[in-house]
């Protein structure tokens, strides 16, 4: 006697042989064929599901790399920058603002007032609040404590549309021009 299912129905007989064992063989093809149905439709459906993804993800590491770029245009200059928001909070800042500014990394979102710095400068707030105001760039010498100076710049940080984001302040060594002058 064997017992077979076939799409939901099971069968009985008792005769033995050929029969029993062609029931068995159409059984598993059909669910062959069932489970190559399944693997098609799931790749369909992972190729539907990853195919938008495919530029998003190159869209992400370009991205990427364009912030890796500046990073590195930044680091490379050794240009003393700070880059406030609207309250005159730290949103980033270079390497080289350690020569100026007693700052760390997590600063970041600190007041600019509450840092220390290594020069003489009693305009820095009221300018920057002026360059949030009004947004004409701010340039001024300041000197700082080791004896070097340098021109402290301020300009507004704009947004990709003309909205200001808050302010970029630039510090540029200019001692080697100021000893030759006197």
């Amino acid at each position: 006697m064997w017992i077979a299912r076939r799409r939901g129905r099971v069968r009985t007989s008792s005769s033995t042989g050929v029969r029993p064992q062609q029931a068995v063989n159409e059984d598993f093809q059909s669910a062959k064929r069932s489970r190559k149905n399944v693997e098609r439709r799931l790749a369909v459906a992972q190729q539907g599901a990853h195919g938008p993804q495919r530029p998003l993800q190159a869209t992400v590491e370009r991205q990427c790399a364009t912030s890796r770029n500046l990073r590195n245009i930044l680091d490379s200059t050794e240009v003393p920058t700070l880059v406030l928001d609207t309250d005159l909070n730290i949103r980033l800042f270079t390497p080289a603002a350690k020569s100026l500014f007693t700052v760390v990394a997590s600063d970041v979102g600190r007041p600019l007032g509450d840092l220390s710095r290594r020069f003489e400068d009693d305009d820095l707030l009221p300018d920057a609040w002026a360059v949030l105001g009004s947004h004409p760039p701010v340039r001024r010498e300041v000197r700082a404590d080791d004896g070097g100076w340098f021109i402290r710049a301020m300009l507004p940080y704009r947004s990709n549309g003309s909205g200001i984001e808050g302010v970029a302040i630039t510090f540029v060594d200019i001692s080697e021009f100021k000893n030759r002058r006197t």
